[in-house]
């Protein structure tokens, strides 16, 4: 290359070419040639395009499944693959022991079921097993069915405790998640006594098929009692499901508001990617914190560094002297935040950005200390009798929130703003739940 540049720059010379355009050329094209195609290279790239979107347009479930197993260890990519199949209208449900396989696999419906191989604490023998015997032996009836089937030195107490958490028994709805970990007043859980169960159960059969006269087909088992517990809360639950899945699969924290990310955010945490190119614009958004990190300067003042993630996202950010004291408070893992603040140049190194926080509110309780009024469009052919008795009800709770409402009819080109100066009411669970239930209604909050 250096001989062909020398010869390049000589004849660029000889035909009064000007030398800073002839190595700027040069340059362009060392550049490109980092990273050409010539045509098989690039013929074959074609094709493979076309058959993956020819896959992904008429068999969009089996393509995504397919995707998402290849990625298996990779959360990551498993986290923004789930999202393009939401996108795509395909639900990803969670693990299950009557329907997933070692990977991701497209049920009956046209949904993706999670992999039993993806869960951690489940290895690929335990999995196998449980596969093998479902396909022999049919669906799994119940728990208890499920521990007289299985070779419970294959699957072993680890192994169910993982697969309680990630959700994959929920399809026994008769025992929730919690009540496995529950015990009976005794030092054992309930886990731990469907084990010695299921022992109990594969010991008596195989003494009886040693015997002459045995026959246990008949045999009915003591089964143990199902424990008695409350519910985790919700928080808890997702958060065990993610330390075994790597994702929150049955719901996410930030489902319940729905409302403050749409109207309130003005970035998602995967789009703050590059500081310089956000360099003095206001930011506001919000997730759960991840992570922290705490310490002391040099100079005895404190510091910290606060990691939250939305859901397609994650951002670290630095606090240091006054913003550390006042936002400390909310450094725990899981609670869900919203905040504000502004991208400047980094007072601490030059030539870098940072993110100066302004404000720091609980997720839960911005719609009481920040909201100050909730919108509602609403086209006329909505408004029916029945739909204002139950807006009526659900709107009754006194509080701080303007309550405004826009009815428009395109065809006719009337827009109408309504709202009373007297009455201001309490963004509720129960009013959003009404209104999301309607699909053609635009609810804003301001």
């Amino acid at each position: 290359m250096d001989n062909l540049r020398e010869k390049f720059l000589d004849g660029c010379k000889k035909n009064e070419i000007n030398e800073i355009t002839a190595q700027r050329v040069w340059h362009d094209w060392e550049a490109f040639a980092q990273y050409a195609f010539n045509k098989s290279h690039s013929t074959s790239y074609a094709f493979v395009s076309y058959r993956t979107a020819y896959l992904k347009t008429h068999y969009p479930s089996e393509y995504m499944a397919a995707v998402l197993s290849r990625e298996i260890k990779d959360i990551k990519k498993i986290t923004l693959y789930m999202d393009e199949s939401k996108r795509m209208g395909i639900s990803v449900l969670g693990p299950d022991v009557n329907e997933s396989n070692i990977k991701f696999t497209v049920n009956k419906d046209g949904n993706i079921r999670f992999g039993l191989g993806a869960i951690k604490g489940v290895g690929k023998n335990a999995a196998g097993n449980i596969i093998e015997e479902r396909k022999l032996n049919g669906y799994y009836k119940n728990i208890f069915d499920f521990v007289e089937r299985i070779d419970l030195y294959a699957v072993n107490k680890k192994n169910l405790e993982a697969l309680t958490i990630a959700g994959a028994f929920d399809s026994f709805k008769e025992i929730s998640r919690e009540q496995y970990f529950a015990g009976n007043g005794k030092s054992t859980t309930f886990i731990e006594d469907l084990i010695k169960y299921g022992n109990k159960v594969h010991h008596e059969k195989n003494t009886s098929q040693q015997s002459l006269f045995g026959d246990s087909s008949n045999f009915e088992y003591t089964k143990p009692p199902v424990p008695v517990t409350e519910q985790w809360p919700k928080i808890e639950r997702l958060k065990k499901e993610k330390e075994l899945v790597g994702i929150y699969l049955s719901a996410h924290p930030l489902d319940d508001y729905k409302l403050e990310l749409g109207s309130l955010c003005n970035i998602s945490l995967s789009e703050i990617d590059d500081l310089k190119y956000l360099n003095g614009r206001d930011l506001s958004f919000a997730g759960i914190v991840s992570d922290f990190k705490t310490g002391t300067s040099k100079n005895g003042k404190p510091y910290g560094f606060l990691t939250i993630q939305d859901y397609r996202g994650t951002f670290r950010m630095a606090l240091f002297n006054s913003d550390y004291l006042n936002y400390s408070k909310y450094f725990k893992e899981g609670i869900s935040l919203f905040i504000k603040g502004k991208v400047q140049p980094s007072f601490y190194r030059e030539g870098e950005f940072e993110f100066k926080v302004k404000s720091m509110h609980l997720l839960s309780e911005v719609r009481d200390e920040l909201v100050s009024s909730i919108i509602l469009k609403i086209p006329v052919s909505e408004i029916t009798q029945e739909f204002i008795d139950g807006l009526e009800k659900v709107s009754s709770a006194k509080g701080n929130v303007l309550f405004k409402i826009n009815i428009f009819d395109s065809a006719e080109k009337v827009n109408i703003n309504l709202f009373s100066r007297t009455k201001r009411i309490k963004i509720s669970d129960g009013l959003l739940n009404f209104l999301y239930q309607k699909s053609r209604i635009e609810v804003t909050i301001k």
